[in-house]
């Protein structure tokens, strides 16, 4: 029987959601590492995150209500603003330690460069096993009324333009 955490499960298991986890793991691996929960970064990227967040939200709803659209597309929404957060967080880390740690957004010490891949790695693997496992739990739902959604939580089929 389909359940709402198959439901989403599913749609947090498709390959655009795959590479956000990634990157999710990536993120949190090296803000622990380098011990980057400090205020002035959380400050800096919340406000960038807000920011970016308002306006990709205005670009995405299009003529809808935002209360309508947010209860509509919850993941997409939330997406909306921690992308920024984890991009901007990341960087103002990388940025102060400098060049002597960090290559871009990559550290140079090999072990927390390993650690990071491949604690992101496993998420995704993770969430492969998990979806492939709600499916063969779902593929039984098929006749009774089982719908699969796409990444935004969206059943398959529906038109949806908005980005």
């Amino acid at each position: 029987m389909a359940t709402p955490l198959n439901s989403l499960i599913l749609s947090a298991s498709v390959g655009p959601m795959l590479v956000l986890w990634f990157y999710f793991g990536y993120w949190l691996t090296i803000i622990l590492q380098y011990n980057a929960l400090n205020t002035s970064n959380w400050l800096a990227s919340s406000f960038i995150s807000f920011l970016i967040g308002i306006a990709n939200t205005c670009a995405g709803m299009g003529k809808k209500s935002v209360r309508e659209w947010f209860l509509e597309n919850p993941l997409r929404f939330w997406r909306y603003f921690m992308i920024p957060f984890g991009v901007s967080s990341i960087s103002i880390t990388a940025g102060k330690r400098g060049e002597d740690e960090f290559f871009l957004i990559f550290p140079l010490e090999s072990s927390k460069l390993i650690t990071s891949l491949s604690i992101a790695s496993s998420l995704v693997i993770f969430f492969t096993i998990a979806r492939h496992v709600s499916i063969r739990i779902c593929s039984s739902d098929k006749d009774e009324g089982f719908e699969e959604r796409n990444y935004d939580g969206i059943k398959k089929g529906d038109d949806d333009n908005t980005i």
